[in-house]
């Protein structure tokens, strides 16, 4: 992902985002463009890629399972910002000037961060639905009582 998108970034830089080909990525990057295209459907996704959802995604699931969600959240959240500044921070800053400085990536990264965003709300709901279930189906559980004790 770093030789594309710096292949990316050189060639923008010369002719201009709009300009440049998936064939002057490809041979930038030192790849054919039928390679190219097996790892990124268009130039669009190559200047988008990364894997920070999936980084974040095993942060998360390594945190305990009885913290609050908010805590575990913020736990992978800041763990995972501290790996990235310390493994990727250049590659990072150049895709967000290139991000930032093209139309096309940042309309397609907002649709993008709006897709991600709806997913994150899905499986946080489908998580609540599932704690709130079991939390009915235990004896105790359910309308007019707390933490298993009835109230009166």
């Amino acid at each position: 992902m770093r030789v594309v998108l710096a292949g990316v970034e050189s060639l923008k830089d010369e002719q201009g985002y709009d300009a440049t080909t998936v064939e002057q990525i490809a041979a930038a990057a030192g790849v054919s463009h039928m390679t190219f295209f097996r790892y990124f459907p268009a130039k669009e996704d190559a200047a988008l890629s990364d894997s920070y959802d999936p980084l974040l995604a095993g942060l998360l699931q390594q945190t305990p399972a009885a913290w609050p969600l908010i805590d575990r959240i913020r736990a992978a959240l800041l763990h995972g910002l501290r790996q990235l500044h310390d493994t990727d921070r250049d590659t990072l800053l150049a895709q967000n000037k290139l991000i930032v400085s093209t139309p096309a990536l940042r309309e397609r990264l907002w649709a993008s961060q709006m897709d991600s965003q709806q997913r994150k709300r899905n499986a946080t709901r489908d998580r609540i639905r599932a704690s709130a279930l079991r939390l009915f189906r235990e004896p105790g559980g359910g309308p007019g009582t707390q933490c298993g004790r009835h109230t009166a």
